[in-house]
């Protein structure tokens, strides 16, 4: 939860996970000090640290978490083709589909 932790001046030693490959998980908390938004969040480690790619990130919220609580069984192989789908903000229309495979945007 980095906005909460720059709130009480802690500051994880972020470089040093990454490069002992302890798996990270990204949350929000304390909904008193910041809105809870996981995209903020991503954004703000990303200004703050800029040692974590996008795709690194998005793990730290889908992936990694899903295999921490052993939800593994319904996780689709990381090489296979991947979709993004922009919807209308109102009528949830799609808007935008864009499909491609690992590498590949």
């Amino acid at each position: 939860c980095p906005r909460s932790n720059h709130y009480f001046h802690l500051t994880p030693p972020y470089e040093i996970i990454k490069n002992t490959h302890i798996p990270l998980l990204l949350g929000t908390d304390n909904a008193m000090i910041t809105p809870p938004n996981i995209l903020q969040e991503m954004q703000y480690l990303q200004q703050q640290t800029a040692i974590f790619t996008q795709e690194e990130l998005l793990k730290m919220i889908t992936y990694t978490p899903r295999k921490a609580l052993n939800l593994d069984d319904h996780i689709p192989g990381l090489n296979l083709p991947r979709s993004l789908v922009v919807l209308h903000r109102q009528s949830l229309e799609p808007l935008i589909k864009i499909q491609w495979l690992r590498g590949k945007p």
